[in-house]
């Protein structure tokens, strides 16, 4: 009697043999509250990439964060200890210069919105892939499983001398139940949405 499968299983080739470079290039922050994702249903039980983005408000901005040049990755870890239950802690990190008011206010900020609405995430890597991290609606439904985001583990230095960096670490990381989905709708569907 032939085994069945029990779950879908696919290939990883890399889809031509190219230089796939490091790195994040642009983030942009939204509240995860205010936007939906459309995604196509499995395909032979593969989950599917974002394909467009709808804003739920009205006329609702992403809004662009400018960290460091070369000073921002992402990152996740995966945990499954029992075999049937695992869980990825994702991670953005990125530094911003100069210790001020300005990035006080913006950590206090940051703070509350991960609490009360979610942190949206549009991370669009050095490769040009674009990953969504904190997505709250997909189809017009909300998400089965809440993926809260959140600002943790983010620090300040002055430096000692006067050619050290004077530089905030931001670290805004989420637990949930599967890496972060890819969106195919292209960049400059997220540069219309700037103010």
């Amino acid at each position: 009697m032939p085994l069945a499968a029990c779950a879908k299983i696919i290939q990883y080739v890399p889809a031509t043999c190219k230089v796939v470079p490091g790195g994040v290039g642009r983030i942009f922050m939204a509240d995860a509250t205010l936007w939906d994702f459309t995604q196509a249903s499995p395909v032979s039980g593969v989950t599917q990439p974002y394909t467009a983005l709808t804003d739920l408000g009205t006329s609702t901005n992403i809004y662009s964060i400018q960290f460091t040049r070369m000073r921002a990755k992402y990152g996740y870890k995966m945990k499954n200890t029992d075999g049937v239950t695992p869980s990825y802690t994702h991670a953005l990190e990125f530094d911003v210069p100069d210790i001020n008011m300005l990035t006080a206010q913006w950590s206090l900020l940051a703070d509350a919105q991960g609490y009360c609405c979610g942190i949206l995430l549009f991370i669009v890597l050095n490769s040009g892939r674009i990953l969504i991290m904190g997505e709250g609606s997909v189809n017009g439904d909300p998400i089965d499983v809440p993926f809260y985001t959140y600002q943790d583990g983010s620090s300040a230095d002055s430096g000692a001398k006067m050619d050290d960096a004077n530089t905030n670490k931001v670290i805004i990381t989420g637990m949930y139940n599967r890496p972060l989905i890819e969106y195919t709708g292209g960049l400059a569907s997220l540069l219309a949405l700037l103010p």
